[in-house]
Formats: C-alpha cells, structure tokens, sequence
C-alpha cells in the first residue's frame, strides 16, 4: 500500500494540491471546461455550477494521474466553479470554503443548503474565478497547499 505520511498531515490543516487554475484557452466552437491531475495518484472530482437560479453538484469523474478529462462540454456561462476533489481513500486533496452537497456514489444534486437532512454529505468546494471565460482548464498539481492562478499557455 502507497503510503503518504507528511502528505496526510498537509491534507488534515490544508488545501494538499495548489490549483493552478487558468490557461483560458481561447475561444471556440468547443468551449469546455477541463480539469487535469497533474498529480500522481488517481483524484476523483466534484463539480458546482449554478443551475436555473440554484446551484447543481455533480460528480463523480475520475482522473488518472497525469491526465485531463472534460466534465462540462459546453461554453461556461458562469464566472466561478466550484471543484472538490478527493482520493482513492475518500482523503480531501482540494477543498475550500463553499459548503455544497455530494454522494458517495455518482450524484447530480440540486440545491447546496440542507445536505444532512436531504440524506447527503456536505463537502467544501473550492471557488475557482473563470473571469468569465468560455473555455477553463484547471490544473490539480501537488503543491504547499495555496490555490494560484496559472498563467495562460502561449498561443502557436
């Protein structure tokens, strides 16, 4: 078994990966949002999107480490996302401030008050400001525990 002592004292105080969230890709016809494990362990993600004047949690996608997948396929209509990821042990590796809700299992989830009472778990999301782009790419990457933004990659 795979064991990670100072990393679990980090994940217990801390935010365990530092979000780089940022290349705003420009945009496309194929406006997404990506959300790429630059770790090296599995992470199982979680989204928040607001919803039809409500917010909708979904989840779960997992991502193999050092790969992307893309759980939203659409152009982003939203400025903040709210992402929570944990590990293969259920271990939070990107929390934040924003309680909202989330299952065990896959899930779909509307509405964020009330989780315990509503028969699910709350969990605290990280905000991420998308500054309003169409297209987002947030990039997981072990780190000391700070969310910064990723400068935008250069275009070709």
């Amino acid at each position: 078994m795979h064991q990670l002592p100072a990393a679990r004292r980090i994940l217990r105080r801390t935010l365990p990966l530092a979000v780089l969230a940022a290349a705003i890709l420009p945009a496309s016809a194929n406006a997404e949002l990506k959300v790429c494990n630059r770790t090296g362990y599995l992470l199982n993600v979680a989204l928040g999107l607001p919803a039809n004047g409500d917010f909708r949690t979904e989840g779960w996608w997992s991502i193999a480490a050092k790969s992307c997948m893309t759980p939203v396929r659409e152009a982003m209509t939203s400025r903040f996302v709210y992402v929570y990821a944990i590990d293969i042990r259920d271990n939070e590796v990107l929390a934040g401030g924003v309680s909202m809700c989330v299952e065990k299992r896959k899930f779909a989830i509307t509405g964020i008050t009330d989780c315990w009472r509503r028969g699910y778990r709350a969990a605290e999301f990280a905000e991420i400001d998308t500054g309003l782009a169409s297209d987002w790419t947030i990039y997981l990457e072990e780190g000391d525990g700070s969310a910064k933004p990723a400068p935008a990659p250069a275009v070709p």
